[in-house]
């Protein structure tokens, strides 16, 4: 459909449009952004515990799953679209760490209560994930 296919190269091509461009700034900010909250919440810095730091991280999480979802929607080629390392880099980025946090009600896990192979996916894998998100905006890797 046309709508499918505008949404498409809206996300695919950020070169189309103004619009699409800010998206992708905007995208690439918010990533960043947890990446420095990721960087900044270590188990010995205060700002770690903080709850709103875990309702952030799942709203990042949340976006990406809807943003993959939206892509796989709107792919003309979805045999294409499993096969996309980046497409598997969004997922991967948004789906686990998501049921992960809404099982933790988005609180941060406590390292030393058992949850030690949550606390090493959420402040160890769930950061390299989101930096592997960034390398979809890079157009030399492509």
């Amino acid at each position: 459909s046309p709508s499918a296919q505008a949404t498409s190269t809206f996300l695919e091509h950020p070169e189309s449009s103004a619009s699409a461009k800010m998206y992708e700034r905007l995208t690439t900010l918010v990533i960043i952004l947890s990446l420095v909250s990721s960087i900044l919440g270590s188990p010995d810095h205060p700002f770690w515990s903080r709850p709103e730091l875990g309702i952030f991280d799942g709203v990042v999480d949340a976006l990406a799953v809807f943003e993959v979802l939206l892509r796989f929607a709107v792919c003309p080629d979805r045999t294409k679209f499993m096969f996309d390392i980046f497409n598997t880099f969004d997922f991967c980025a948004g789906v686990p760490p998501l049921a992960l946090r809404i099982y933790f009600q988005f609180k941060i896990p406590e390292c030393s209560m058992g949850h030690d192979y949550a606390c090493l996916a959420l402040r160890g894998f769930v950061p390299v994930l989101r930096l592997c998100r960034l390398l979809r905006r890079f157009q030399q890797i492509h």
